[in-house]
């Protein structure tokens, strides 16, 4: 199927999907919503935290081959952050590697996995947040989530830890290489159709690889570099909480440990444009186990993006 075609469908499945929360919410009751003005004011205070602690992140990554500025990598950062934004499963945001490559002759395996390295360490450190909030709110809320809603959970995020354990294996690299050999021409062919220039997927991933092993033997780095992630992480488990709270609702805080990891794995998904429509419902589900009004979920979820991505790309 053609790519802009692929990329037309999914676009007009995710308005779907948001024309469906919309219809469960109820558009009079999301257009009657009034929001708290100071606690609107606190949140654009605390917009520009999270994006400058994930442009220091990606810079310490960085800084193992060459040293960057930080502003000109911020920019390059939000540009990722908009191409992310208007792209399934946020792939978009690979357009970091790209600009680092042009702009600084970075090799290109080397830009790539600086922006693999990244993505890692949010999926890890999110993974870890799921498992202890499904954990304490279980403890807290006794029998309030099912079994099989732990066990989800739990599942999905030890499936992240043993598929970024894989990745970064000697053995299970040299087994993808050899895939991607096999392939290369194809692969070759694909990526540069899509990015408009000829390239060797072959040595990217090779290049990929080693900047990773070396990424893992830097200890103090991976350390530094996951308390930053969950930093981050909890910036938006504060954010999100603040947002609701302004348009009327209330939810546990210990909840958003579940809400914030499984609206952002279900995102990832890549059925809609970043995630619209499937973002919307999953706040809409769950947080009405909470007593939180649909609408006010919604409008909660909407706000969220546009506040911490769509806002710093523009």
């Amino acid at each position: 199927m053609d790519k802009k075609l692929k990329l037309f469908l999914k676009l007009i499945f995710g308005f779907l999907l948001l024309a469906f929360a919309i219809n469960k919410a109820g558009i009079n009751k999301i257009l009657d919503l009034k929001i708290d003005v100071s606690l609107l004011i606190l949140i654009l205070i605390l917009t520009p935290f999270p994006v400058i602690i994930k442009t220091i992140k990606w810079r310490k990554i960085i800084s193992t081959e060459s040293k960057i500025p930080f502003l000109k990598c911020f920019r390059i950062y939000i540009m990722g952050l908009f191409f992310g934004s208007v792209t399934p499963s946020r792939i978009g945001e690979l357009s970091r590697a790209y600009h680092l490559t042009k702009i600084y002759k970075f090799p290109a395996g080397h830009s790539t996995a600086s922006v693999v390295i990244d993505k890692m360490i949010d999926l890890l450190a999110l993974s870890v947040l799921a498992v202890l909030g499904a954990i304490f709110f279980q403890f807290g809320y006794p029998g309030f989530l099912s079994s099989f809603s732990i066990f989800v959970i739990v599942f999905i995020s030890i499936s992240i830890l043993i598929i970024t354990i894989i990745i970064s294996n000697l053995k299970s690299q040299s087994w993808i290489l050899a895939k991607i050999g096999k392939r290369q021409r194809f692969l070759n062919k694909l990526f540069s159709r899509l990015i408009n220039k000829d390239i060797d997927t072959y040595k990217i991933a090779e290049d990929t690889f080693v900047y990773l092993r070396k990424t893992k033997n830097n200890t103090s780095l991976l350390l530094i570099l996951c308390i930053m992630s969950l930093i981050v992480w909890m910036f938006d488990f504060v954010y999100v909480y603040i947002i609701i709270k302004s348009l009327g609702g209330a939810a546990p805080f210990s909840y958003l440990f579940i809400l914030i990891p499984v609206s952002a794995l279900i995102s990832l998904i890549p059925v809609s444009i970043s995630g619209i429509g499937t973002r919307e419902i999953t706040f809409i589900y769950l947080l009405s186990f909470v007593g939180v009004e649909k609408s006010i979920a919604f409008a909660s979820s909407i706000l969220m993006v546009f506040l911490q991505i769509w806002l710093p790309s523009i």
